[in-house]
């Protein structure tokens, strides 16, 4: 039997953290922030929002080998930490523990 799940996950302004609006009459189609107006079009809205999911699912699995090599006497972990993006868009995704 082949169990497949999906989630759904919002698009956020990572300063409003507000889901953003279409602007009207925008050619091509452009979304903004209603809170402060940052916008974009919607290829570059995804785009970005991929690059932070890409990121934090990064972060979690180096946090998650960081802490089995912790724990172990066979395993060593190296390597810098991933480093943190500078994202106007942004997903309401968090890692479970």
């Amino acid at each position: 039997m082949n169990d497949t799940t999906s989630t759904t996950h919002k698009i956020l302004c990572n300063t409003c953290k507000v889901q953003p609006e279409p602007i009207p009459d925008s050619d091509p189609q452009e979304w903004g922030c209603p809170v402060c107006g940052v916008h974009d079009t919607t290829e570059n809205i995804l785009g970005e929002a991929n690059q932070h999911i890409v990121e934090v699912t990064a972060r979690h699995i180096q946090n998650k080998g960081r802490e089995v090599a912790e724990t172990s006497s066979f395993i060593q972990f190296s390597g810098k930490p991933v480093p943190y993006g500078v994202y106007r868009f942004v997903t309401d995704i968090e890692m479970a523990a």
